[in-house]
């Protein structure tokens, strides 16, 4: 199944004004040519919370509103990126619906490779030739004699998308790009919104777990002051509550996650890039700041696996592997190997010795997994049940092409197994 492009979790009463949102953005994208429209599907919910102010349980009711579709596609082209170059170095603005294995890397100066000219610009914009697969970087006044994209409809689309979750705590008109700030101050505050409410929440995760998105408390604590007096009670008591955790530690934090930032290795990740970027800026506009606040989990992360890398044993190597371990995560993605289309199953299996392989699940390892998910009755999808799961299967293990030993890639999966005694 395609992936949205977009998940917004909205009060059941605006989901008339969502929907409103969606249908303008596409009226929009049918002027400016694109023959692609955005669809959507719905999904409503409803709990129970307590009122912070007087104790009395309330009903909730939400829409969970998938949009699916892009509209930067344009026949013979796919529209990877926006490369934004107002900083002292270039950030990728990736087009969610770019494949993965499309690996991006930022250019080093904004040359147009349509018509040769090198010159001082606020965008530049990655275009790949789907017959060749050529990837170009063209400049404003040469999209359209290119590809038939206008520039004017990129920027429009990228903003107009995040509009449609846009709320009245900004007047019409008014954005926030006259705010600077320094990545440092961002990370500092990100990190005690953390350890306030236990975990950094992406907006993604937000929409499955029900919970607001770290980035969207960020903006509570550092924005505006809400105009309503209820809200700007609760808005001062959660800022009250964020100051508390600030201290000499998080401070030192924050620096010690800075400089890991701006060491980091990218590789082939614009998104580690994009975070290196950012570090080392010395201040930033509204739009990084989402950007800035994702090196808090991305540093834990890093130091989680830094002590778990010591206690990691070498993963198997060669023809015929037996690889026996617990699914530590499965997903799906698009097959783009495949003439029919459709999707691909993918896990990743940890070891005994704490090495991992990767691998594709086996059609017959998904169909075991999937009866064994359907006699569990869990309110989880089969993937969330599969982790945990301790599988064991026989594979051509090859080794990571990074250099890493304990990381090693399975092909052709056989012979697989659910064992007895999984999580």
């Amino acid at each position: 199944m395609t992936e949205p492009y977009r998940i917004f979790e909205v009060p059941q009463w605006l989901e008339p004004v969502q929907l409103d949102r969606i249908e303008r953005l596409n009226r929009r994208a049918k002027r400016a040519g694109i023959a692609e429209q955005l669809t959507w599907s719905i999904a409503h919910t409803q709990y129970e919370v307590k009122d912070p102010d007087t104790g009395v349980m309330r009903i909730k009711r939400e829409s969970h509103i998938a949009v699916f579709g892009d509209l930067l596609k344009v026949p013979g082209y796919t529209f990877a990126a926006t490369v934004d170059w107002a900083l002292d170095k270039p950030l990728l603005r990736r087009n969610p619906n770019l494949p993965e294995e499309y690996v991006l890397t930022a250019p080093e100066q904004p040359l147009c490779e349509h018509c040769g000219t090198l010159r001082n610009r606020k965008d530049t914009y990655l275009v790949v030739e789907d017959a060749t697969g050529t990837l170009k970087q063209v400049g404003s006044d040469c999209l359209m004699a290119y590809c038939g994209l206008r520039p004017g409809w990129v920027s429009l689309f990228e903003d107009g998308i995040d509009e449609v979750d846009e709320r009245d705590d900004i007047p019409s008109g008014v954005r926030r790009e006259w705010l600077e700030f320094t990545p440092e101050a961002i990370v500092e505050v990100a990190y005690c919104i953390v350890r306030k409410e236990g975990s950094y929440v992406s907006r993604k995760q937000a929409d499955v777990v029900s919970k607001t998105a770290t980035v969207d408390l960020l903006w509570w604590v550092i924005g505006r002051d809400e105009k309503d007096e209820k809200a700007y009670r609760l808005q001062q008591a959660y800022r009250r509550a964020v100051e508390e955790r600030h201290n000499e530690q998080t401070v030192q934090w924050a620096k010690d996650a800075i400089a890991w930032a701006q060491s980091v290795e990218p590789g082939n990740s614009d998104f580690l890039y994009n975070v290196k970027v950012i570090a080392e800026a010395k201040a930033i506009g509204s739009r990084q700041v989402g950007l800035c606040a994702a090196i808090v989990p991305a540093y834990e992360r890093d130091l989680v696996n830094h002590e778990e890398r010591k206690q990691r044993g070498p993963a198997p190597i060669g023809s015929g592997i037996v690889v026996e371990g617990v699914i530590e995560r499965m997903w799906s993605e698009e097959n783009e190997f495949s003439y029919y289309g459709g999707t691909v199953d993918k896990m990743v299996v940890r070891l005994d010795n704490g090495s991992r392989v990767y691998s594709t699940v086996a059609s017959k390892l998904y169909d075991m997994l999937y009866t064994r998910w359907q006699e569990a009755h869990g309110d989880m999808g089969v993937y969330d049940w599969a982790c945990g799961q301790r599988v064991r299967f026989v594979a051509n293990v090859e080794p990571s092409r990074k250099g890493d030993e304990t990381t090693a890639y399975a092909k052709r999966p056989r012979k697989p197994e659910v064992l007895e005694g999984a999580a």
